[in-house]
């Protein structure tokens, strides 16, 4: 998850197997950046407030909304928000609500500390092998190239979210 990416790697919360929502509630993760690991990037102590979603699977957003806000009240001022779309769903009117729930929690100065984050990926096995049409070795060919793009891809992340941010980050996911 981008949650354990921006830990270093440690598996902080649970990984779904779909398109199905694994956080089930509003919750507060506290770490440091990148586990401490890269020596380029100033040690920091991060709280992550995680959500279920926007458009949640289990169509739980005024409750996920209301703990959203009780956990910003609690933590204070986010220094950026995240928000994570799967890269394989349309831009629906629905979809376009986010930007509108983004606005109402953080205000409007939200559009100068937000991180737009595609995803879908996936490092299973499961989705690497010739069950799947192609040779193992194409497959893991593959599948190190996608994980090289996303490594570039969190690195840029990584580079803005260090040049502004004061004292940790907060982030909301989709």
């Amino acid at each position: 998850t981008l949650l354990s990416l921006l830990a270093g790697g440690e598996e902080i919360a649970k990984v779904g197997t779909d398109v199905r929502s694994e956080t089930e509630e509003t919750c507060e993760f506290d770490f440091n950046f990148l586990s401490s690991a890269n020596a380029t990037i100033p040690d920091e102590y991060w709280r992550v407030v995680d959500t279920p979603g926007l458009e949640d699977t289990e169509g739980h957003d005024v409750r996920n909304g209301q703990k959203l806000q009780e956990s910003l009240q609690t933590v204070g001022e986010a220094d950026f928000v995240i928000l994570v779309w799967r890269n394989d769903a349309k831009f629906t009117r629905k979809r376009a609500s986010a930007f509108l729930f983004l606005r109402s929690y953080f205000g409007p100065s939200v559009w100068n500390r937000l991180i737009m984050y595609y995803s879908f990926w996936s490092w299973r096995d499961a989705d690497c092998g010739p069950e799947l049409g192609d040779p193992p070795s194409e497959c893991c060919r593959s599948q190190q190239e996608l994980e090289q793009v996303h490594d570039q891809i969190m690195d840029a992340v990584f580079q803005y979210i260090s040049s502004n941010t004061s004292n940790g980050g907060l982030g909301i996911s989709d």
